[in-house]
């Protein structure tokens, strides 16, 4: 009995040790089940952000799909175009060229006229 007696006179004494022990126990216990539950909540942020990031990475791979082959529709266009142009730039000199030998052959004897005619035709002055 002298010894419970003492060590309540102990733990009277010195009561701040012990209460801070148990302070430090309920801590630890309690920030050890937080600390699970972060460590939980870190995966599942991890698992979101992996996936939003491959969203995205396959959105941009799309996107880059989709510009090469307007790209490639571009080209082929313009090709088509060039083409195009080339061919009526052929047909209008032949024209061209067709409505000139008309208009010499009708004014064949009166060069002023011949000359007015292409003024009219071309937009520009001839001089000679």
């Amino acid at each position: 009995m002298i010894k419970i007696k003492l060590a309540w006179l102990f733990v009277k004494e010195h009561w701040k040790v012990f209460a801070m022990a148990i302070w430090s126990i309920g801590i630890f216990i309690f920030a050890r089940k937080n600390n699970q539950a972060a460590i939980e909540t870190m995966e599942v942020r991890k698992k979101s952000y992996e996936s939003q990031i491959q969203a995205l990475q396959d959105a941009r791979n799309v996107e880059i799909q989709k510009r090469e082959e307007l790209t490639l529709k571009y080209q082929e266009t313009l090709v088509k175009i060039e083409e195009k142009y080339a061919i009526k730039e052929k047909e209008l000199s032949r024209k061209e060229k067709k409505k000139v030998k008309e208009i010499i052959k009708k004014a064949e004897s009166s060069p002023n006229e011949i000359n007015n005619k292409l003024e009219e035709l071309f937009g520009f002055a001839v001089t000679g």
